[in-house]
């Protein structure tokens, strides 16, 4: 029968379920034909096929990847005219719900659709009936890019990662918990792996912490198993990794069952709340991120299963924070790569959390000409406040910036202005130009401070 087919030939198409539970099927004039798509077919969609290749393997161009599919709107919809066209995305749906569309501001749920509809995507529908039942037709449907998917996935999820450090040392510091020894060894090894203040001092230290920052996990990983490292050399090379071990944590969580329904434990400090501190994405510059305090009576008065439901939900909450430092890094805009972070440093029983950008910058025109590197720095101290730092380098020529928010945090850096620029130029360095000042970056409007920069109008 496929053999006798012409090009341009226009069929008419029924997607059947496989028996043999394999791919559906497709039939055709009477006769069930298995074929490969790249769109997904669902048993019982109408398919309008075009000949392309008259061959054994005929090739068919797929004239309605939609299938002009029509979907219906269970509850009343804005008052809308039949022939108008909309704009929807298809949303996240609710455990055991319909799914969602939002249209025009508002979150519609939907009958069961005739085709599957994955999160992230766009549709272009039609109004066919704007009464009851509201009825619309599936004109196109666009998915995002992968990243984009990813971002819209894990952005309403991430937590700050200070908050979920707390947790832990107050977990690993319970006299008794009732928490399982597995978790509780995990959560020990986290803590103890993570890289302390005396130790990122060095460059080989600071190199360490932020190969292990969790941004490069799967990267490292990629790498051992190219090198055919044997697990054991792999585990070595890769078990200080911070998302390595959260990892290792959330299959630990996951494999005990923790029922749904967590409850959600705030920690304030003055007037920032956790939800404040703005999630790591592209063109994002650093937050100084104040020390989280646990609040250790709440956590550890709570039952068994609500402890391991708040855990669970920190865990996940910090993983979905690295990955979107992960895929900000993976956008190049104009001949610059950026990479975001989160850095935790232990000093003593106290947490730190740095906030690091790092910018490359491809130089001018021509193979000699340099790169201009940027490292910008925020962090909150005890008696310090807000401090951003913001250090340049290109063609050997250091620079560097320093911003705080108290009067005597800045007073206090520009007395060492001297000494550091000493200490720069004895590490063999030339130094550009050197400031501090009150306020932040942002606040300033500040541009980065270029090497090449000869005066400084507001020095």
């Amino acid at each position: 029968m496929v053999q006798n087919w012409g090009s341009g030939l226009a069929l008419q198409a029924t997607v059947k379920r496989n028996p043999q539970a394999g791919p559906p099927l497709l039939e055709i004039n009477g006769r069930l034909l298995q074929a490969r798509s790249s769109q997904s077919l669902v048993p019982g969609q109408q398919l309008q096929l075009e000949v392309i290749r008259p061959a054994v393997d005929a090739a068919l161009k797929w004239l309605n990847p939609t299938g002009q599919a029509n979907i219906t709107l269970p509850a009343p919809a804005p008052p809308w005219q039949a022939g108008q066209i909309l704009q929807a995305r298809s949303l996240l749906q609710p455990s055991g719900g319909p799914p969602v569309l939002h249209i025009d501001g508002k979150h519609l749920p939907l009958n069961l659709p005739p085709l599957p509809l994955p999160t992230g995507q766009t549709l272009t529908l039609q109004v066919l009936n704007p009464g009851q039942p509201v009825a619309l037709r599936v004109l196109d449907v666009s998915t995002p890019p992968l990243s984009q998917q990813a971002v819209r996935d894990a952005l309403p999820r991430q937590l700050p990662l200070s908050s979920l450090l707390a947790h832990l040392h107050t977990i690993a510091g319970a006299t008794r918990s009732k928490l399982p020894a597995e978790i509780r060894q995990q959560i020990q090894q986290i803590l103890d792996r993570l890289p302390r203040l005396d130790g990122v001092g060095q460059a080989a230290g600071l190199q360490l912490a932020l190969a292990n920052s969790g941004i490069f996990f799967e990267a490292r990983l990629a790498e051992a198993l190219r090198s055919n490292l044997t697990f054991t050399q792999t585990a070595q090379q890769l078990g200080g990794d911070f998302k390595g071990g959260l990892l290792g944590l959330l299959s630990l969580l996951l494999g005990l069952r923790v029922p749904s329904g967590a409850t959600a434990l705030s920690t304030r400090r003055g007037q920032r709340h956790l939800t404040d501190m703005p999630p790591p994405l592209p063109n994002s510059q650093p937050f100084a991120q104040p020390r989280m305090p646990a609040n250790a009576a709440s956590l550890l008065n709570l039952g068994l299963p609500q402890q391991l439901q708040e855990l669970l939900r920190q865990v996940d909450g910090s993983l979905a924070r690295i990955q979107l430092s992960q895929l900000a890094a993976n956008a190049e805009d104009d001949g610059r790569r950026s990479w975001l972070l989160d850095l935790p440093l232990r000093h003593g029983d106290q947490f730190d959390l740095l906030q690091i950008r790092i910018d490359k910058e491809r130089g001018g025109k021509g193979q000699g000409a340099d790169s201009l590197w940027s490292i910008t720095l925020a962090v909150e101290l005890d008696g310090l406040g807000e401090i951003h730092i913001r250090v340049t380098l290109s063609g050997g020529v250091v620079s560097a910036t320093f911003w705080a928010e108290n009067d005597h945090t800045t007073k206090l850096f520009t007395r060492h202005l001297d000494e550091l620029q000493q200490r720069l130029q004895a590490a063999g360095l030339h130094v550009g130009s050197l400031n501090a000042r009150c306020g932040s970056p942002q606040t300033a409007d500040e541009r980065p401070s270029l090497p090449y920069i000869l005066l400084d109008e507001e020095a």
